[in-house]
This record gives C-alpha cells, structure tokens and sequence, in this order.
C-alpha cells in the first residue's frame, strides 16, 4: 500500500537533489536549511539568536522556533555540530561534500567512455563501468536508443536504482521510461525497494508489467527490444551489497536514498554491458519472459497498477501500470 507521503516524494524526488547529500543553494534561496548553512559558511561560531537574527535579515518570514527547529534537523543529519550552545558546520559534513563533488566531477568529465552510437552500428560490442553513477547515467542515453518505440522484455536480480539524478538528467529519465511503448519486467528480488521502484517506473509509463520472486537474472541482467540483446554484468560482490542493503530498506524515503548513494554510488567496482543483434536469442529472452505473462494474467481483473492499494500474492497476477502513457 503506498501512502500519500510515498506518493509525493516519488514524485518530487527528480526536482531536488536524488543523492540528497545535502548542498545548499546559491545566497537568495527561500530555504530556511539554505540560509543557515550559507551564513555559517561566513561567520561561525553563532548562537541559535544569532542565527535566527541573520536569517531574518535575508528576507525569511521565519519564527525562532522554524529556526530552531531547522538547526535540530542539521544537526540530527549531521551537517552542524554544537558547542557551548553555540552553533558551527560540522568539518566532517565539509570534507563529505568535497569528496562528494571531486567524484562527481570526475564522472562527468571522463570522456572514455564510447558514444551510445558505437554500440548500435556494431563498431563496439562492450562498455566497462566503475562505478554505479557513471553506468547509470550512461544508460538513459542507452536505453533511450535502445527503445526505439518497442515493447521491453527484461529480466532483473533487482530493479535499478532510479533516484540518482536531478534536473535535466532527470528529466532524461522519465524521457528514456516513456520511449518504450510497454514492459514486461521479471525480478528476481522480491524487497520492498524493488516493487516500490518498479511502482517508480510505472508512474512514468504506466504500460509495465511486473513479476517478482522470479528464478532469473542468475548470471545477468538481459534486456531485449526487437532483435537487440542487452546484457549487464555486474561484479558479485556488489550485488551481494545491493542484495543486503534492498533487504534493509522498509520505505523509500531520504535516509533511504542518502544511505544507498554514500554506500555503492561511487564505490570502485566492475559493470560490463554488453549488446548483440541477434533474433534467435532476443526470440529465447522473449518467450522465457513471458511465460511468467499467460493471456488470462493479462486480462485477469485482478491486475493492478503499481500506485493501487491493492496487495499483490508472488506467482498470482502480474503487478502492471496498465494505461495510457504520462
């Protein structure tokens, strides 16, 4: 059953920042978060008046207790520390938002890896990853190639992580789910991350079909549209990781997020995509897939989209988002 709550952070969490390590924004931004943190970027140590009177002066239309109350939830997240009932950002959320920066600029200007092209007119059959930010990123251009307006039959060991990019990558996202004109997805995982990322995706083209507790992906995950395979491979200890860290998360939320991002994001690790044309294995993929998807479950009336609170029985009708696209 997804709550209301649930609901809206799915669907706001591509206009903020997915990782959610939290950067304030640019002196002018309305948030009270954003106030505090650029003002004792400037001046430091100050008490919670002190802060309170300096946010005031930037224009907030704010209560001491906002304040407060916001100083208390920097320093549950660990972005202040305190002293002497007096207030300073905390060195080790500084050197985390260094670091974090240096990975991510370091994954945006590596320029190594091949156009998304290459892969298609056959002058490259493979790209090596090393690490989930720069292989996810890579693969919303990939995907949205490999598309082409066709119907999806993939199989999973668990639904990817889609909450790792904002703006206009973000917007690539929802650009690259939409090119598929319908889904057939198996998953191996059956954690509440997986069928609350499935219900993600289906938000954003609600012609998905989902199944979970499948036997399948034991090697790779396998992805065809028309006659093209796809394959991804990823280095066993990290889906030991991912199979542990889906098992612990209960909800979706932005602890949730923060604790994925920190743990795997950028850890240094081995993913190799491969991608082949080939009719007689994409025909295998296709019919193995679909065996978990009989006629009867697809008009069954008991399938049901990812967003309805109706709870769904492993090995009954398929989960779907069955409807028109968004």
């Amino acid at each position: 059953m997804w709550t209301r709550e649930l609901k809206v952070f799915l669907k706001n969490c591509g206009e903020k920042m997915a990782i959610n390590i939290i950067i304030p924004q640019a002196e002018g931004s309305a948030n009270v978060k954003d106030a505090v943190i650029n003002i004792l970027a400037a001046d430091w140590p100050l008490t919670a008046k002190s802060i309170y009177h300096k946010v005031r002066q930037k224009g907030l239309e704010v209560s001491y207790q906002a304040v407060h109350k916001v100083l208390k939830e920097l320093m549950e997240e660990q972005v202040l520390e305190k002293e002497n009932h007096e207030y300073k950002l905390d060195l080790g959320w500084i050197r985390e938002v260094k670091e974090f920066g240096s990975r991510l600029e370091n994954c945006y200007t590596d320029k190594s890896k091949p156009p998304v092209e290459k892969l298609f007119t056959g002058e490259i059959t493979s790209v090596t990853f090393e690490n989930l930010f720069e292989f996810f990123d890579f693969m919303i251009e990939f995907f949205t190639r490999f598309a082409g307006s066709n119907t999806l039959y993939s199989q999973w060991r668990h639904f990817w992580w889609p909450f790792a990019f904002s703006g206009e990558r973000y917007k690539a996202f929802v650009r690259m789910v939409k090119a598929f004109k319908d889904g057939y997805l198996v998953c191996r995982g059956d954690t509440t991350a997986d069928r609350m990322i499935f219900d993600f995706y289906t938000s954003h083209n609600r012609k998905g079909y989902g199944k979970f507790g499948v036997d399948c992906a034991s090697e790779c995950d396998s992805f065809v549209c028309a006659d093209y395979v796809a394959q991804v491979f990823f280095d066993k200890d990290l889906q030991k990781k991912i199979d542990i860290l889906y098992q612990k998360i209960e909800k979706i939320e932005p602890k949730a997020i923060k604790h994925f991002s920190e743990a795997l994001f950028f850890e240094k690790t081995k993913i190799i995509l491969l991608l082949n044309k080939s009719p007689e294995l994409a025909e295998k993929i296709k019919i193995d897939t679909l065996k978990h998807f009989g006629q009867a479950d697809k008009k069954d009336k008991n399938s049901h989209t990812g967003n309805q609170k109706q709870k769904q029985k492993v090995g009954s009708t398929p989960q779907t988002g069955s409807g028109k696209l968004r």
